[in-house]
């Protein structure tokens, strides 16, 4: 997996399955959960209590996988256990998010100079 677009690879019984935090999976957790995948992962930091949103953050990450439905994410969470389930989708969503470095600009580059206003005319 590419980890420069926000995949982790997890390992369940010999199968690797991808978990990617991308787009369309924010976008797949916010309708089926009615929040922002940024908020889902932000309240889990402060509370770890509220399994639904912990399986459908762990399922955002894996709906790209066909047939994927969140309560075959929630079995993959049983197999490998919700602080691994978590983890991978922690990992993942640093990936997709990552922080920049002191070198780097902020941005997508240099803004262009701006255009001289022109004289107008008489």
């Amino acid at each position: 997996m590419n980890s420069k677009r926000g995949g982790v690879t997890l390992l369940v019984d010999g199968t690797n399955y991808d978990v990617r935090v991308t787009t369309n999976a924010m976008v797949r957790y916010q309708d089926h959960s009615g929040e922002s995948f940024l908020d889902g992962i932000a309240a889990l930091q402060t509370s770890q209590s509220d399994v639904r949103r912990m399986r459908n953050l762990f399922w955002a990450g894996v709906s790209h996988i066909e047939d994927m439905t969140p309560e075959k994410a929630g079995d993959l969470m049983d197999e490998v256990g919700f602080a691994v389930a978590l983890e991978k989708v922690s990992e993942a969503a640093a990936l997709a998010f990552p922080q920049p470095s002191d070198g780097d600009a902020v941005g997508n580059g240099r803004a262009a100079k701006a255009a001289k206003p022109k004289k107008p005319t008489t």
